[in-house]
């Protein structure tokens, strides 16, 4: 059964930019943690009343799940947490075991793979001031309408494994398959196998 790890400490003031301390795996791909921020609407059971929210990309071009790079100074819960709260200024309690991983090519760097480790995330506080203010806009959405709105195919099927794994068929059998083909491709690794990647803490050499 899932379980929750609370918010920890105040969130930051700034995003942090740079890639010198940032994490590789063996295998040289570069390793992200995000969340899918989600919150119960009241008197609303789920999963009708679950709520997802999205951000749009620094591009303006789609709307994302928040998610950044896993650096070496942080456990991966940590990093997942604070690259939220950068982008979609949200904070609140991790939902354990992580989602899974999920391999996608970077669209900024098109030579580069990433594993992207995935978490829910149980919105307890919205910020009115936030690191990427100024750079995105956020937005509340139904599972199904989040769903169909994903600019990458491989967050559409992290929210697929996520509410496959709370055992919402109705809602599966709504989303699955719906959404439009992305370029990225990539493929899935549920959390209850993370534990068998070994990231390294440096360049991947």
């Amino acid at each position: 059964m899932p379980h929750t790890l609370p918010a920890g400490p105040q969130p930051p003031s700034a995003s942090r930019s740079g890639r010198e301390t940032q994490r590789f795996s063996e295998s040289g791909d570069r390793l992200v943690a995000g969340c899918i921020p989600i919150r119960l609407k009241p008197d609303t059971p789920a999963p009708e009343g679950i709520e997802v929210l999205l951000i749009t990309s620094r591009s303006g071009k789609g709307f994302v799940f928040p998610k950044g790079g896993w650096e070496q100074d942080e456990v991966v819960q940590k990093a997942a947490r604070r690259e939220t709260v950068e982008e979609a200024g949200v904070r609140g309690d991790l939902e354990l075991p992580a989602i899974g991983t999920f391999s996608f090519v970077s669209s900024k760097y098109t030579t580069v793979t990433c594993t992207a480790y995935m978490y829910a995330l149980m919105v307890t506080e919205i910020l009115e001031e936030w690191p990427e203010k100024d750079a995105r806009t956020r937005g509340w959405h139904s599972i199904e309408d989040a769903h169909r709105m994903l600019r990458h195919d491989w967050m559409r099927r992290c929210l697929e494994t996520w509410v496959n794994a709370h055992g919402w068929n109705d809602v599966v059998q709504k989303i699955e398959g719906k959404g439009e083909e992305g370029k990225d491709g990539g493929k899935e690794t549920p959390g209850d196998q993370l534990a068998a990647i070994q990231p390294t803490n440096g360049n991947g050499n």
